[in-house]
């Protein structure tokens, strides 16, 4: 199970297919010999499909054989030479969700909860709120679990909130509001930055391009990779997945690979790289 981190063009369609210039940077995960994993996936797919279909409605119960016994509080526990780990994917709507599967949002809470040094955060788009709706509502799940993070357990937060043309204009009040308590208790601190990928006045013309588009969280004890933005919409109205990885703390004393340990590393790569730009700086 390893991760793959590179520009690529995405697969939405009003997007370029091209094999020159980097358009959007990404993040994935790919699992090797694992069916278990594999079948669980597949009945998300099956899901989709079955949603696919002409004049489908969402059932008000799911085939028995779409559930799901892999979840947050039961993950399928995976070893290799080096590890061990427990593992389970997410999904989002709710109502798409067949018997077991955890939801998208609440394994995010979780996973903040349970953070005891820090949470790292670099998704596309944050907002404690739904975006897409004909009146904004305000819908702080998220940003509620960052601040207690920070105030109640003294985790230390950053967040990577990309910054391209697209960006909403309230999304920029949103993150001042969060990095307004940095220090404002001596043992608070949460800090926000904008990530910001450069590009020739050429490829500024691509449309949807020249992002950092990857949704992914990282903790002292997890790893979450995930397809949706952190805004309301995307949790209670849209479908996506995530992938959740959890090492047992032995493996902090092992040698190898580390899902984990990866993810943070690359945080921080991007959080201390030229692209990563204070919110006073823009």
């Amino acid at each position: 199970m390893t991760l793959s981190e590179r520009p690529y063009p995405h697969s939405i369609p009003s997007i370029p297919r091209t094999f020159g210039p980097p358009l959007v940077k990404e993040l994935g995960i790919v699992a090797y010999n694992c069916s278990c994993l594999a079948t669980d996936l597949a009945k998300i797919f099956e899901v989709y499909w079955t949603l696919g279909s002409p004049d489908a409605v969402v059932p008000d119960t799911w085939p028995k054989e779409l559930s799901t016994e892999i979840n947050m509080e039961h993950p399928i526990n995976i070893s290799d030479d080096q590890s061990n780990y427990g593992v389970f994917i997410t999904s989002s709507p709710p109502p798409f969700s067949p018997a077991g599967r955890t939801n998208d949002d609440d394994a995010i809470v979780n996973i903040i909860h349970s953070a005891e040094e820090f949470v790292y955060i670099s998704v596309m788009d944050y907002a404690p709120a739904f975006e897409f709706t004909p009146q904004p509502k305000y819908w702080p799940k998220i940003d509620d679990a960052l601040r207690a993070a920070a105030l109640d357990r003294h985790v230390r937060v950053r967040m990577l909130i990309s910054w391209w043309r697209h960006s909403s204009p309230a999304e920029e009040h949103y993150l001042r509001s969060l990095a307004a308590l940095n220090q404002a208790l001596p043992h608070l601190d949460i800090q926000v930055r904008r990530f910001i990928v450069p590009s020739t006045p050429d490829q500024d013309k691509i449309p949807y391009a020249r992002v950092n588009h990857n949704k992914y969280m990282v903790t002292d004890k997890t790893a979450y990779i995930g397809t949706s933005n952190w805004s309301a919409d995307y949790f209670v109205d849209t479908a996506g997945v995530a992938f959740v990885y959890k090492p047992e703390m032995e493996n902090k004393v092992r040698n190898g690979s580390d899902i984990r340990r990866d993810l943070q590393e690359l945080f921080e790569r991007d959080w201390t790289s030229p692209y990563a730009v204070p919110l006073r700086n823009l």
